[in-house]
C-alpha cells in the first residue's frame, strides 16, 4: 500500500509514479486525503501554517483576506495508486476569467458518471470528492470559499437524476473577489515604431526592446483562486494575454512595467495573440511598395514567401529580398531582386529578375541569376553565372561557369565553361558548347585579383629589396606563385573537355579558345562523338576525337 505523500504539484507525482510502475498515465489515480494551510502576511519573508481559529476567520469571510493583505497556499496530502476499474470520471474543462477570480468547470456529457447505481447523496459527496481532486490537480484552494461549487454541485446532482445532463454544465469551483481598476493596463509595441515603407517585416537586433506592458493599477485589492492577493503592480492579478516565446524573448520588470527584449537577431512575428522573434519568416507575397525585408544578407535569416495562388507572383515586380536563407513557393515578378546566401525557388524567376546567391536552387530559371552553385531544373532563357551549373532541361538561355552539368539540351542554347561540359542528351539544334575562360565571370574576377595581388607584392618587394633580402626572396616566391597560379588559369583550355553522352541530332557548334585571339571551332554532325579535348603540340592545336588541327 502507497503511504500518504505531501506535495504541491500533484501532475509531477503522477508522471513520476507511472515511470516506477511500469504503467500508463492514464491508468494512475490519486485520492486526496487532506490539505495543509498556509498564510503569509505582508510583514512575512515566507509562508507559516496557518492556525485554525485564523482558517476559520479567513474561510468564512473572504474580505478579511483582503483587509489583511494575505497570500495563502496549500500543500496536498495524497495517495497515489493504480485504478483497475473506473468509479466515475469526469469529462471536462476550466474556464478562468480575466483575473482567476470565479473559475468555472465545464462538466461535458461525456463524463462517466454512475448515477443510476448509487443514492443522490452518495453521488453528491463522491463528486465534491472528484471536484476537490481537479481543484488540487490545478492548484486552486480546496474547501475554501467554495459554497457556491456545493450549490451548484446539488443543482448538477437533481439535473442528473432528472435525466437532463445532454448539455455541458457550469460549477463554479470558487469565490473570489475581483480588483478595482483605476487604470488599465496598456501595451505598447515598441516594435512596430520600426515600420516604414521600404521594409515590409520589422527585424530586431538582440536585446532590442521590443514591446512594453505597463500593468493595471487597482483601485482595491483582490484575492484569486489561487490564494494570491491582487494588488497595484502585480502582473499575476491581470493575465497578460500574450503567449511569449521564451527561447527567442525574455522579460524585464521595471517599476510597474513589463518589457519584452529579443535574446537574437530577427523578424519580430507578433500574430494569434503569441509574439517571438524568428529566424524563420514566411509570407504570401512580398510587394514592390514594402519591397525590402532587410538590408543584410549575413543576419542568420530565413524568408519563406509561400504564394498558394500560382497565376499571382509571390515576389511582386520590383520587389527586393536581401537575406541569408530565402525560400520563395511561388514566382517572381519583373525587375524583383533577391539576395541570399542559400536560395530556392520552387516556382519561376522572371525574364527581368535579378538573383544573387552563394547556393541557388530554381525549379524554372528565365531572369538573370549570379551565384556560386546553381541547381536548375528548367531554363527557359535565362542567363546563369555560376562556378558550379546543374541543370535539368535547358530550352534556350545561357550558361557561363567552370564546370557545367545538363541532362537535357533542346534548342538555342550557349554553354561557356573554363573546365568542363557534361551532356547527357542534346535533341536540338543551334546550340553552342565553349570552352572559353574570358566568358567566366567568377575566373575573370579571380584573375583580376591575382594580378592586384600581384601589383600589391611588387610594392612591397622594392622596399624589401632595399633593406632586407630575406623577405624580398619570400615576396619573389610569393609572386611567382601567382603567377604560376595565372597561367594555369589562361591554358586551362588545354585541360578542359566537352562531353556529350548520346548521340546527337543535329547541327551544334563546339569551340575550344585557347589564346586570347585563338580558337578551334567544329560543326556537329548527326552522330555519337566520344569527349571532346585539344592538344597542342608542334605549334599546332589539335581537336580531339574529330581531328581538327589549328596552326599557331
Amino acid at each position: 500500500m502507497q503511504k500518504p505523500t505531501l506535495t504541491r504539484n500533484i501532475d509531477s507525482l503522477l508522471k513520476e509514479f507511472a515511470s516506477d510502475n511500469y504503467t500508463p498515465l492514464d491508468s494512475c489515480d490519486f485520492s486526496l486525503e487532506g490539505t495543509v494551510t498556509y498564510v503569509k502576511y505582508p510583514s512575512d519573508e515566507s509562508y507559516t501554517k496557518i492556525p485554525d481559529d485564523h482558517y476559520k476567520q479567513y474561510s468564512q469571510d473572504i474580505n478579511n483576506v483582503v483587509k489583511d493583505k494575505i497570500n495563502i497556499n496549500q500543500v496536498y496530502k495524497i495517495t497515489l495508486f493504480i485504478a483497475h476499474e473506473c468509479t466515475i470520471k469526469l469529462e471536462y474543462k476550466i474556464n478562468f476569467d480575466e483575473f482567476k477570480t470565479h473559475p468555472k468547470l465545464i462538466v461535458l456529457p461525456t463524463s462517466h458518471i454512475p448515477y443510476k447505481t448509487i443514492k443522490p447523496k452518495e453521488l453528491y459527496v463522491l463528486l465534491i470528492s472528484e471536484l476537490n481532486k481537479i481543484k488540487a490537480k490545478n492548484r486552486i484552494l480546496v474547501n475554501f470559499h467554495h459554497n457556491k461549487m456545493l450549490e451548484d454541485l446539488k443543482k448538477f446532482v437533481r439535473h442528473l437524476y432528472a435525466g437532463k445532463f445532454v448539455k455541458p454544465v457550469k460549477i463554479q469551483l470558487f469565490e473570489g473577489i475581483e480588483p478595482e481598476l483605476s487604470m488599465q493596463s496598456s501595451i505598447n509595441l515598441i516594435f512596430k515604431n520600426k515600420t516604414s515603407p521600404d521594409h515590409q517585416l520589422i527585424e530586431v537586433d538582440k536585446d532590442e526592446i521590443i514591446l512594453e506592458y505597463r500593468k493595471p493599477i487597482y483601485g482595491s485589492n483582490g484575492f484569486n483562486c489561487y490564494g494570491k492577493l491582487i494588488e497595484h503592480g502585480d502582473l499575476e492579478a491581470k493575465s497578460f494575454d500574450l503567449q511569449i516565446d521564451d527561447e527567442s524573448i525574455y522579460t524585464v520588470e521595471k517599476d510597474n512595467m513589463l518589457i519584452l527584449k529579443s535574446r537574437k537577431k530577427g523578424f519580430v512575428d507578433y500574430n494569434d495573440g503569441k509574439i517571438a522573434v524568428s529566424n524563420v519568416v514566411k509570407v504570401n507575397k512580398i510587394n514592390r511598395i514594402q519591397s525590402k525585408i532587410t538590408d543584410d544578407e549575413d543576419n542568420e535569416i530565413e524568408v519563406v514567401v509561400a504564394q498558394n495562388d500560382i497565376t499571382r507572383d509571390s515576389v511582386g515586380e520590383g520587389a527586393e529580398i536581401v537575406s541569408e536563407r530565402i525560400h520563395i513557393n511561388g514566382h517572381t515578378g519583373s525587375k524583383s531582386l533577391l539576395e541570399a546566401t542559400d536560395l530556392v525557388i520552387d516556382g519561376a524567376t522572371h525574364k527581368d529578375s535579378n538573383i544573387f546567391a552563394k547556393n541557388a536552387k530554381i525549379n524554372r530559371h528565365k531572369g538573370t541569376l549570379r551565384c556560386n552553385k546553381a541547381e536548375i531544373t528548367l531554363l527557359e532563357g535565362g542567363k546563369v553565372h555560376a562556378s558550379y551549373a546543374e541543370v535539368g532541361t535547358c530550352l534556350g538561355g545561357s550558361i557561363y561557369a567552370r564546370d557545367v552539368v545538363i541532362d537535357h539540351v533542346k534548342n538555342n542554347v550557349t554553354v561557356y565553361a573554363s573546365n568542363s561540359i557534361t551532356v547527357r542528351l542534346v535533341t536540338g539544334e543551334d546550340n553552342s558548347f565553349i570552352i572559353d575562360y574570358r566568358k567566366i565571370p567568377v575566373v575573370t574576377s579571380q584573375i583580376s585579383l591575382i594580378d592586384a595581388d600581384i601589383d600589391d607584392l611588387k610594392f612591397k618587394l622594392e622596399d624589401a629589396l632595399k633593406s632586407d633580402n630575406n623577405t624580398a626572396a619570400s615576396i619573389e616566391e610569393k609572386i611567382d606563385e601567382l603567377k604560376h597560379e595565372k597561367e594555369q588559369i589562361i591554358s586551362s583550355s588545354l585541360k578542359a573537355s566537352i562531353s556529350i553522352k548520346n548521340p546527337l541530332r543535329g547541327l551544334n557548334i563546339i569551340k575550344f579558345v585557347f589564346s586570347d585571339k585563338d580558337e578551334i571551332l567544329y560543326k556537329t554532325s548527326p552522330k555519337q562523338y566520344e569527349k571532346f579535348y585539344i592538344k597542342l603540340d608542334d605549334e599546332k592545336v589539335t581537336l580531339y576525337p574529330v581531328g581538327v588541327t589549328k596552326n599557331i
